[in-house]
């Protein structure tokens, strides 16, 4: 069917109708108090409590929800270089969850971060990359960073009837 309404009476909708619902939104982390990423001692970060949207396709997205502080390991460093990894909430289509994971970088002399997926079977938006410097046994305060504001891998989420963006402009109203 090419068209959909919602809600109508005696009408049963699934899971695809209700991402269409709600996918006027834009990808990312619903307040910046939200899914903060910090050092949890030893090779671990913690993730705090909050809500996020992925919109993995045009007429579809997901919402999810940390509603505990949860704790992720970091990969063992590399004896001779750094890397960097991303923390990430990630949509899996195969696997049918949304939930945090660590994507691994690569270690290097020069390490960039690891890309993150953005197709409709798997979708991350990336919370804070995480330095893992040559040999260290400890990830510190000083070696993430906070990547929610950064719209080109997170952003905060914004209802898009009130923001548009059209052919790469951002047409921002406060309005209602």
């Amino acid at each position: 069917m090419a068209e959909k309404s919602f809600p109508l009476e005696n009408t049963v909708y699934n899971a695809e109708d209700a991402a269409l619902w709600f996918a006027t939104r834009a990808s990312g982390v619903y307040a910046n108090d939200e899914l903060a990423v910090k050092a949890a001692g030893g090779m671990y970060v913690a993730v705090e409590i909050g809500m996020a949207w992925l919109a993995y396709k045009r007429f579809a997205g997901v919402a999810y929800a940390n509603t505990e502080e949860t704790t992720l390991k970091i990969g063992e460093a590399n004896r001779s270089y750094p890397r960097i990894d991303r923390v990430v909430v990630r949509y899996d289509k195969a696997l049918n969850n949304v939930a945090l994971a660590v994507v691994t970088g690569t270690a290097n002399q020069n390490p960039m971060p690891p890309e993150i997926a953005r197709n409709e079977n798997t979708y991350e938006i990336s919370l804070a990359q995480v330095y893992v410097g040559a040999g260290v046994t400890e990830i510190t305060t000083d070696s993430i960073t906070d990547e929610r504001a950064n719209e080109s891998v997170c952003g905060w989420m914004t209802d898009g009837v009130k923001r548009l963006i059209v052919r790469g402009v951002d047409y921002w109203t406060d309005e209602d």
